[in-house]
């Protein structure tokens, strides 16, 4: 990743945190990373290589990698898979649970204000 790019991202990261807003990063293509994974999806958490690309885009991006999530794109295929529907679905579930502790904070926040007046 470009040095340039990195800055715009630690920069982008900052004021996000400030807000509060959660952050995921969807690690796609992981099956033309790795060939453990291209001969069977079911194996991307068996992968030490692709355990390792989390670890570094965690870091590089300033995430913790329970927030990397990865994920197999649909770009060759004709029919689907549910292997790949898991992955993908799964990621949407953690999207979903992290938006839904967003707007936990938010109320709170926002009653806990209420009650201060």
């Amino acid at each position: 990743m470009p040095a340039k790019l990195e800055q715009k991202l630690e920069a982008i990261r900052r004021k996000v945190n400030l807000m509060g807003i959660p952050q995921l990063v969807l690690l796609t293509k992981v099956d033309e990373a790795c060939s453990f994974v291209s001969q069977d999806i079911r194996n991307i958490y068996k992968s030490s290589y692709i355990q390792e690309i989390m670890q570094e885009v965690g870091v590089r991006v300033g995430v913790p990698m329970s927030c990397v999530v990865p994920v197999k794109n649909y770009s060759k295929e004709f029919e689907l898979d549910q292997n790949c529907d898991i992955l993908l679905l799964t990621a949407i579930i953690q999207m979903f649970r992290s938006t839904e502790c967003y707007f936990d904070d938010i109320t709170d926040r926002l009653s806990s204000k209420v009650k201060t007046k």
